[in-house]
């Protein structure tokens, strides 16, 4: 059917649901290229090759369509292929088009002619109609796509066509609208107002109404077809346009420009962007075609070739179509037709005259080209046909006048700008007075419609640029005015109306107030300066001032030339614009005040005029088409003017740098106002120094790609033009005070990274022809920014602020929690953003300085790998003294301006440049005066005091530092000559090290300046401000930095000394004395020299105090000088003299600067020196009144007076007197005043004896109590709430309860004290920290609602070595009070504490035997006495002994020395009484027979003193009378489990399993009950209840123990063994006999024969014996006592379970066996006797010899 649509809808219907079928896809290829969609083509072919890639037919096509290289003015793409299937039929549409035609042509008249035109173009219609009017059959071009063939029968003479009397135009719409239905060649016939049909019988008219409803929008062609034939393969289309660097960069640096700027600049500032305009409609080739379409339905009924011409300049006039290059011809068809017999209407004759005017600009020569006249005369025709309609008054015409008159022109101007100020308003009045009668006579009186409007608009303009090009200026002049009137005018009623469009034109795209303004300026411009010649000189620069800036600061574009000369030549209107804008700008720089916004735009105007003047902003030739490519705007740019815009742009840099002095200096008054319009200024500046940027990038592109041999000059000459607008883009945010910190960083680090890409950012040369321009200027404005943001840290401003008001919140009762949290919070989050962005500023000056000398500034913020390495020419490598002093002299003038913080990002410059200058010259150093000053005698103190005290001159000072006969001027002459040519070097390189180095040890670690390191490390940081003072000894600075430093040295060497050195060890420690008493000497001197040098009263202040502090310290009674036990500070000559000086010192600074710290060390200055309580305790008033809050003032002045009742208060009305002035309740004082009958204080004698005698002493006792309590109490509020850790008032209290002493005050002193020592973990621990006075951040206070109180708090901090002596002073009451309360169990664990804490151990060691003492004195009163062991919790007296034991053990060395410590000094706790305690505890064990508790305590003797005899008499006692018991112990055990012969049960007891010898033992109580007679009388012999036990074993057979002992019996048996082993002290008891029997002759059946036997006795040593004897009760018979002995080594190892078992076991089997013995006795009782008597052995006897002796 050919219904192509249908058929294509219907396969892809079918791919929906089938998206894999081939024959689907085969078959829709084929009916695409039949329709010539060729995108949608290639999109199916890609399908079928994406699931077939062999397929042969998808290969073609898609080869055809990419064809990357055509054959010229050939079909191209989907118009070569044809479509063809197996399946499917597709008629020739071609074909039978042709043949259509033909038969058509046959019919035509032979005096017609027929216009066949293959798409639906203007251009195609213009050609055809030319070459209809010239007579000549052009052929079908397929550029043009027209053709055009005669049906004349005539020969060719026909002249040029004008004999065709009708025109056929015929439209083959098959090719030229692809979208389209049915996808064939069908042509259209034009003729005498019919469409003819094509062959199918569809008319085609109607064909895109058929299109329009199409599902598918894709089968008309794109603009994307041209990219797919012309890219290169295997490529991306974004990839072969390149990188838009412009783009880039503003997309960059776009961010950074200030608001405020309009479009206007930053888009395009030459005027000549109305293509990107959005409001300037496009004319797209669907509107063309819709255009051509309806013409030709205009042009059916025509009249042959001339009139379809004259209605193709009609239909062309009234449409806005953009100019294009075949507009020439429609100036070639217009002669053509200009004899046609109807008359032209005045928009077509205006728009002639337009191309005629827009042809002669272009020819190059518009003053003599023609068709200027050609212009004129359509714009005659104009005027001609407007008259024909309305008849004009001449004499309305020639009302208008114009007079170029200077004074009149001035006159205007001036008024104009003092009025408005503005440059529009200028041109309105000039128009109004100009050209009012013109505007009304062609606007009210015509029309008002807005087509009028813009026709009229249009008109003047054209007249007015053609009287320029005739050199009439003033008819210019007036109908510029005119026209602009008319534009205002039409603004007004058409506020979307700014601008007139001229499409058609080539030059000039649309009209703007602005750019007609613009001529009318310039024509005022060229009279004011070039016309007037001879009185331009009378002018003054404040004249100038007011007359230049509306004729050049009041438009904002800038335009090639003027309106009538060729822009290539305009070099005169640039030259006078500029020459304007210098006078301008000179003007304004002598002109006091300098108005800064007419400056800076008058720098603004003419960057702008040399940027278009230069190409690089618009286009100010005529050019092909748009700019492709750098290299084509690099061409088209005009380097003669690249050299004025560089110039240019320094001098805006210059002049912002003015501008920011003008506008520092000056108030701000003109408020936000003036800073907005400032800032629209400085945006538009930054815009056009941002176009110039992107220009001098794409030239330095450019050429690198081209590799053109360009020079050096010229390359140079780029590079600083993009350096140098980079500074001044920088400079001019810079003006805007709002920009914060972190938008100035990040432009400078974005403008950094932007010139490293080039690697231009070491690039440019100031000044003194130094490169690196942008990184000096970055670093400079950098730290400028740091000091800045240092500025906002300050504690005295941002957080002083917010303490002020937090202070103010706490005062309030009603203070909402949440809006504190609020603020809390945002001061968190104000704190992070500034550590960000000192982070950031640090990052950047690290890449700034990395690049420019190559090193890196702050280690410590980043690594090396973070800092890139850009294309620089680094100079980081210093190799002599001279680069090092030429770097030293680049930043000096940084360091002079930033803070000891910002410094710190110097300290890498700075050691690399000391590498080469570690220390001046040896010249000066041979005899340093600082060293002999600092170490020299004392006299000079009392010479520096003479001076400051007199006032004394400079020179009186210097000669105290460099004494001899010629000075300070002989040295000052050395130190230069020696120090040349590095003077300023060596004069300022030490200052700013010790500034950026960190020169204070308190930093290191704990301990550091203990060591031979810390003490090198000061020494090293001295040398360095030494050095300094050198070259500069009346640096006040210096001076003090070096007291500070050795001051800081003396305190970290008392503080960590007090924590790691005990106090023993300190004074034998001669080193550490004299670096203290050196660095107080050397800090006293610094002090003084940097108070003769201090200027202001804070200074002075602050050196006067850190000098009596540094005095007041030498008599302090702290650690580690003193212990507060018997090493005490001597108060001689020395001791009052410093206190003297302290005092004098806190007094100056008192008089200078009332402090309460001040007050307050006076008045404990006071008491030291013995001086009146009165006094002492005025200055404490004087320190609480001035800082009521402070609880060191209270707790001193009340602790003081706590002091003096409990010394000197008793019974004394004087010293009741003036404690009563001072109380801490005023009611109290009025109580006690009443009392004594006296209001008044007596300062005189205290002790005066007549004042007591006035005063009943009842009464004065009870004052005294009055005043106690009041004392107590006062104290008591020093540690209430958050002050309940300030334990010195603590200290105070329990000192005062305690020395009251009345009923429960040592509980009371005791329970004050224990919070110091107690916690909740343990009973005694160090619960105390250091006071720190510092204000905490977030701090909470009570604020005590409803009571008229006020709240204390820490405010002065204490020192470590302070902490430990209180610690000490607070341990020694502490203990005292312990023992007073007889508080045994604490007493214990504070010794305990004190024994094992590491924490204090140095610290406490000399307190470890007074805690003994303390305890021993309550353990030995609790042996002693019931009523107190009742009191520690009913204790047994046996567990106090073993406590007694253990401290034995643990401190027996100690023991002899414990009763003569002075804090116990008790005669009961003599050595010889402590030991008594341990004889009585091991007596006690002894009596009780306590055999393992004795075993245990010998072994822990014997641990404990390997060799006692050698250590003490009294341990070798303890040593033998623990043995002793020992033995007497197991012998007791041994007597009392053996086998008594009367106990013995012959049918129980068991037969000896051989017939081996039998062991006797025989014991004599009475040498047992002597004892050695070294031991303690009271405790010889044993106890007579036991002596009955030892008195029955005479003379007894060993036999094995009954089954009841068994277990007792092996437990003794290793015990014994135990002793026999361990026993090595003393002489054991010979009352212990043992000796063996042998029988004579065996049993037999059971039998015992009676018979002598032999006896043998056993020399043993004792431990011997008693092992013999127990191994005989466990088994029952005799053994050699090496075969005991080493029974016993074997069985140590096993378990003694296992031995009862085995003992167990045989005794069940003698059991059985005596059973079986008593059954086969037949005769009934055995008459065998249980025991021979045997006579005891002589002493003397010998011993067998199978038994071995052993002593």
């Amino acid at each position: 059917m050919g219904l192509l649509s249908i058929s294509r809808w219907a396969f892809e219907q079918g791919l929906l649901c089938s998206p894999n079928n081939w024959n689907c896809m085969e078959k829709l290829l084929e009916i695409l290229i039949a329709i010539r969609d060729e995108v949608a083509c290639l999109s199916v072919a890609s399908l079928i090759l994406m699931n077939w890639p062999s397929h042969h037919r998808a290969l073609h096509v898609k080869k055809t369509i990419e064809d990357v290289e055509p054959v010229p003015f050939a079909p191209r793409g989907i118009d070569i292929l044809e479509p063809k299937h197996a399946k499917l039929e597709f008629s020739n549409k071609r074909k039978s088009a042709d043949n259509v035609l033909n038969q058509e042509t046959r019919k035509r008249s032979k005096r017609g002619a027929t216009l066949q035109l293959v798409e639906a173009k203007w251009t195609s219609v213009l050609d055809g109609i030319i070459s209809l009017l010239t007579a000549k059959n052009v052929k079908a071009d397929e550029n043009h796509c027209a053709n055009t063939e005669t049906r004349c029968s005539d020969t060719e003479g026909t002249v040029k066509g004008l004999g065709y009397n009708t025109v056929d135009v015929v439209l083959s719409i098959g090719t030229s609208k692809p979208m389209e239905s049915a996808g064939e060649s069908e042509n259209v016939l034009y003729r005498d107002g019919e469409s003819l049909q094509s062959h199918d019988g569809t008319p085609t008219v109607k064909e895109k109404d058929v299109n329009s409803d199409r599902e598918h929008p894709h089968e008309r062609r794109s603009r994307r077809l041209e990219r797919l034939r012309s890219r290169k393969p295997e490529k991306d289309e974004n990839e072969s346009n390149g990188k838009d660097l412009s783009h880039a960069i503003t997309q960059f640096l776009d961010s950074f420009i200030l608001k405020g700027a309009s479009t206007a600049y930053k888009t395009d500032s030459s005027g000549n962007a109305d293509i990107s305009n959005p409001e300037i409609p496009t004319y797209t080739s669907d509107r063309e075609t819709d255009d051509v379409k309806q013409f030709l339905l205009k042009i059916c009924k025509n009249n042959g070739p001339c009139h379809i011409g004259f209605m193709l300049l009609e239909e062309i006039a009234h449409i806005d179509i953009p100019f294009q290059d075949y507009f020439a011809n429609f100036v070639e068809l217009e002669k053509l037709t200009r004899g046609w017999a109807q008359d032209r209407s005045a928009l077509c004759s205006l728009f002639l005259a337009e191309l005629y005017y827009d042809r002669a600009i272009c020819s190059g020569s518009p003053s003599t080209s023609s068709e200027l006249s050609d212009s004129s005369y359509h714009l005659c025709k104009v005027i001609e046909s407007v008259a024909m309609e309305l008849p004009l008054s001449v004499e309305k015409m020639n009302s208008t006048s114009f007079d170029l008159d200077k004074e009149n022109c001035k006159a205007e101007i001036r008024s104009s700008d003092k009025t408005e100020r503005n440059a529009s308003d200028t041109s309105k009045s000039c128009s109004n007075s100009n050209g009012s009668i013109s505007s009304n006579m062609f606007c009210d009186e015509t029309s008002s419609s807005n087509t009028d409007y813009v026709f009229w608009i249009r008109f003047f303009w054209l007249s007015g640029c053609l009287s320029l090009a005739q050199e009439c200026k003033e008819k210019a002049y007036k109908e510029f005015n005119v026209a602009l009137s008319l534009l205002r005018s039409s603004s007004k009623t058409n506020s979307s109306r700014e601008f007139i469009p001229l499409p058609h034109s080539k030059l000039v795209k649309f009209l703007t107030a602005d750019r007609i303004l613009r001529e009318i300026n310039l024509i005022k411009l060229d009279y004011l300066l070039w016309k007037n010649d001879e009185n331009i000189n009378n002018i003054t620069h404040t004249e100038f001032k007011e007359l230049l800036p509306p004729l050049l600061l009041s438009t904002n574009d800038v335009y090639g030339g003027n309106a009538y000369d060729l822009p290539s030549k305009s070099e005169n209107v640039i030259s006078l614009e500029l020459g304007a804008l210098d006078v301008l700008i000179s003007a304004c720089e002598r002109a006091k005040p300098m108005n800064v916004n007419i400056y800076l735009d008058s720098h603004r105007r003419k960057i702008q005029v040399l940027t278009v003047a230069a190409g690089m902003v618009g286009s100010i030739t005529p050019h092909k088409g748009n700019i492709s490519s750098d290299a084509d705007f690099v061409e088209a740019m005009n380097r003669n003017r690249l050299d004025s815009v560089v110039d240019a742009v320094k001098d805006v840099s210059r002049s912002v740098s003015t501008a920011k002095d003008v506008i520092d200096q000056c108030d701000t008054s003109d408020g936000q106002e003036g800073l907005s319009s400032l800032v629209h200024i400085i945006g538009n500046i930054q815009s056009l120094l941002l176009t110039i940027m992107c220009a001098a990038v794409k030239m330095i592109v450019w050429r690198k790609l081209s590799c053109s041999g360009t020079s050096d000059e010229a390359d140079q000459l780029e590079s600083s033009c993009l350096v140098d607008a980079a500074i001044a883009f920088c400079k001019l945010q810079h003006l805007d005070p709002t920009i914060s910190v972190k938008t100035q960083v990040d432009l400078i680090v974005a403008v950094h990274d932007l010139l490293a890409e080039y690697g231009l950012c070491c690039a440019g040369r100031d000044g003194q022809g130094e490169e690196g321009t942008f990184l000096k200027f970055a670093v400079k404005h950098l730290m400028a920014l740091d000091v800045k943001l240092k500025s906002q840290l300050n504690p005295n401003g941002m957080e002083g602020d917010s303490l002020l008001k937090s202070g103010r919140a706490e005062d309030s009762v009603t203070d909402d929690r949440s809006i504190c949290d609020d603020k809390h919070n945002s001061e968190d989050e104000e704190e992070s953003e500034l550590e960000e962005m000192q982070s950031s500023i640090d990052s950047a000056l690290d890449q700034a300085f990395f690049c420019l000398y190559g090193l890196k500034i702050n280690p410590d913020s980043c690594s090396e790998d973070d800092l890139a390495v850009h294309k620089n020419a680094s100079r980081g490598d210093y190799q002599t003294k001279e680069q090092c002093a030429d770097v030293f002299q680049y930043v000096l003038p940084y360091a002079k301006e930033l803070s000891k913080t910002g410094l710190v990002k110097l300290r890498r410059v700075l050691r690399a440049i000391r590498k080469h200058f570690p220390q001046p010259p040896s010249e000066i150093l041979v005899n340093n005066p600082l060293d002999n000053f600092l170490d020299g005698p004392d006299s000079c103190e009392k010479i520096l005091c003479e001076i400051y005290d007199t006032h004394g001159s400079r020179e009186a000072v210097l000669n105290v530092l460099f004494p001899g006969e010629r000075g300070y001027e002989a040295f000052k002459k050395l130190s230069a000559d020696s120090s040349e040519p590095y003077s300023d070097v060596y004069g300022s390189l030490y200052h700013y090290i010790t500034e950026a180095e960190d020169t204070s040890p308190s930093d290191k670690y704990t301990g550091f300046v203990l060591k031979k390191e810390g003490g090198e490390f000061v020494e090293q940081s001295a040398n360095l401000f030494k050095y300094d003072l050198l070259y500069n000894p009346l640096r006040f600075e210096s001076w003090q930095r070096l007291s500070s430093l050795y001051d800081e040295e003396v305190d970290l060497l008392l503080n960590d000394g007090s924590k790691h050195i005990s106090i023993l060890d300190w004074r034998t420690n001669t080193a550490l004395i004299q670096r203290v008493e050196a660095g107080r000497r050397h800090s006293r001197r610094s002090l003084m020299m940097s108070l003769i040098l201090a200027k202001t009263i804070p200074d002075q202040v602050e050196m006067h105090e850190l000098l009596a502090l540094v005095y007041y310290d030498s008599v302090q009674n702290v650690v580690p000088f003193y212990d507060q036990r018997s090493i005490l500070p001597v108060k001689d000559a020395t001791w009052d003299i410093n206190c003297q000086n302290s005092l004098k010192q806190f007094e100056k600074a008192f008089e200078l600067l009332s402090q309460w710290l001040h007050a307050f060390y006076l008045g404990k200055l006071c008491e030291k020196l013995g001086q009146s309580p009165a006094k002492a305790f005025s200055y404490y008033k004087k320190a609480i009144t001035l800082n009521p809050t402070a609880v060191d003032p209270v707790y001193r002045m009340h602790a003081s007076r706590l002091k003096l009742l409990y010394t000197r208060g008793k019974q004394n009305l004087n010293v009741i007197q003036v404690v009563a002035d001072y109380t801490y309740n005023q009611s109290t004082k009025e109580n006690v005043l009443s009392m004594l009958g006296s209001s008044e204080q007596n300062d005189n004698a205290l002790d005066d004896a007549e004042g007591n005698k006035l005063v009943k002493p009842d009464l004065l006792d009870k004052a005294w109590h009055i005043l106690y309590d009041d004392c107590l109490h006062a104290l008591g509020t020093c540690v209430e709430g958050e002050l309940k850790h300030f334990h010195k008032a603590r200290y105070k209290l329990a000192q005062g309860f305690y020395r009251r002493g009345e009923a429960g005050d040592l509980e009371r002193a005791k329970e004050e004290l224990s919070f110091c020592f107690k916690s909740t973990r343990s009973s005694f621990t160090v619960n105390m920290w250091e006071i720190d006075g510092a204000v905490r951040k977030g701090r909470r206070k009570n604020p005590n609602i409803g009571v008229s109180r006020k709240n204390l708090e820490v405010s002065l901090s204490e020192s470590s070595r302070k902490f430990i002596t209180c610690i000490r002073k607070y341990m020694i009451l502490y203990l005292d009070l312990l023992e007073k309360n007889m508080d045994l169990w604490t007493l214990e664990r504070a010794y305990t504490y004190l024994r094992t804490d590491k924490r204090f151990a140095l610290c406490l060691g000399d307190i470890v035997p007074v805690g003994l003492g303390k305890y021993l004195q309550v353990l030995t009163a609790a042996i002693r006495d019931p009523e107190i062991r009742r009191v520690c919790g009913d204790v047994s007296t046996e567990q106090l002994l073993e406590k007694m034991f253990g401290v034995f053990m643990d401190h027996a060395n100690m023991l002899a020395d414990i009763s003569t410590i002075p804090e116990v000094n008790s005669p009961e706790l003599s050595e010889s009484n402590l030991y008594g305690y341990i004889h009585q505890y091991i007596h006690l064990l002894e009596s009780d027979v306590r055999v393992d508790v004795l075993e245990a305590l010998n072994e822990k003797i014997r641990k404990r003193f390997k060799t006692p005899k050698l250590t003490n008499s009294n341990f070798a006692k303890i040593c033998k009378h623990a043995s002793l018991s020992w033995c007497r112990c197991i012998l007791i055990k041994l007597a009392s489990i053996t086998p008594l012969p009367e106990s013995m049960d012959t049918d129980n007891q068991p037969v000896p399993l051989s017939n081996g010898l039998l062991l006797y033992v025989d014991l004599q109580p009475d040498e047992l009950l002597i004892s050695s007679p070294d031991g303690p009388t009271q405790f010889k012999g044993l106890d007579m209840n036991w002596f009955e036990t030892l008195a029955r074993i005479k003379n007894i057979p060993i036999r094995q123990t009954s089954e009841d002992n068994m277990e007792t019996a092996v437990t003794v048996m290793k015990s014994t063994y135990n002793f026999y082993r361990d026993s090595s002290c003393g002489t054991f008891p010979s009352g212990i006999n043992l000796y063996t029997v042998t029988p004579s002759q065996a049993s037999v059946e059971g039998l015992l024969q009676q018979a002598p036997g032999i006896v043998d006795t056993l020399d043993l040593s004792i431990p011997r014996k008693l092992l013999l004897w127990v191994y005989t009760l466990v088994h029952g018979r005799y053994c050699n006592i090496s075969a005991v002995v080493k029974y016993c080594d074997e069985m140590k190892v096993r378990p003694a379970l296992l031995i009862t078992g085995v003992l167990a076991v045989q005794r069940f089997i003698l059991h059985i066996i005596s059973f079986l013995l008593q059954a086969r006795n037949k005769r009934g009782t055995l008459t065998a006797a249980a025991s021979s008597q045997v006579t005891p052995p002589a002493p003397h006897s010998s011993v067998s010899s199978h038994v071995t002796s052993k002593e």
